[in-house]
């Protein structure tokens, strides 16, 4: 895989978007449908409406920690559940 060197959030989220649209296109091969027919049932949301909810998600980040555990750490306590 070839490694690509991110400068902004912004473009990882592009990013993400362009795979996760790639595995739709695949799963509605698989399907035997169009993306459309698979998208139609799924909520379509306009950029101001995801801009508050990027927003939203960041404050609560600053509110989320692992209880002074590392994310390593913290991994293998919820494999012992």
């Amino acid at each position: 895989m070839e490694r690509v060197n991110i400068k902004s959030e912004e473009e990882i989220i592009q990013r993400k978007s362009a795979l996760m649209l790639q595995q739709i296109a695949r799963h509605a091969q698989v399907k035997g449908k169009s993306v459309d027919q698979l998208m139609s049932t799924s909520t379509r949301w306009n950029e101001q409406e995801l801009v508050e909810i990027k927003a939203r998600l960041k404050e609560l980040k600053k509110e989320m920690t692992l209880g002074g555990l590392s994310i390593r750490e913290a991994r293998e306590e919820g494999r012992r559940y």
